[in-house]
């Protein structure tokens, strides 16, 4: 009684439930998600938070991958794939505008320590697990979440494990990076 329920998105970006495909199956995996919820809520909590609250943000220089040439754009107009072709169709306006594309975005990062043991680390975009798994390392906290899909959703943000795989993740959600890039 008197709890405020609340969810936050790990660094899910190339997280899928296995088998999937069906509604029987999205509905199992439903069922088990409300287990897990239902058994989180009856366990007593191990950690209490202590105090202080510390909080950090700050916006870090993410660079991009080397843009498309304009010819490179323009060909890709003719693409099949209506998402391809809208894409270079925007990227064009932007050059048409502005005169260049961007080379980097500013990408929030926000850390909380609650006490000294549990931290959460909040990123922007749809973060593969690499990210989680590094931070967690890295910071050596007892307990550590990291949230993806925080402060600004900007667009995939692969690690290199994901662009090298390519696919769907590494190429074409992240705006066509190559294994060099």
């Amino acid at each position: 009684p008197g709890t405020v329920a609340l969810f936050m998105n790990g660094c899910s970006g190339d997280q899928n439930p296995q088998p999937r495909g069906t509604l029987d199956l999205a509905k199992h995996h439903g069922r088990t998600l409300a287990l897990a919820v239902e058994a989180g809520l009856i366990t007593p909590l191990k950690r209490p938070l202590q105090a202080p609250v510390k909080a950090a943000f700050e916006r870090v220089d993410l660079a991009f991958a080397t843009p498309p040439t304009r010819a490179q754009l323009e060909e890709r107009l003719a693409s099949k794939n209506i998402y391809e072709a809208g894409h270079a169709k925007r990227l064009l306006a932007i050059l048409d505008h502005e005169g260049k594309l961007e080379t980097s975005y500013p990408y929030p990062v926000q850390v909380i320590h609650f006490g000294g043991g549990i931290a959460m680390v909040a990123l922007g975009g749809e973060v593969v697990i690499d990210y989680a798994l590094r931070i967690k390392k890295e910071l050596g906290k007892p307990a550590v979440w990291v949230a993806g899909y925080s402060n600004d959703v900007m667009g995939y943000i692969p690690s290199l494990r994901v662009l090298q795989e390519g696919g769907y993740e590494g190429v074409e959600a992240s705006g066509g990076l190559n294994q060099q890039e």
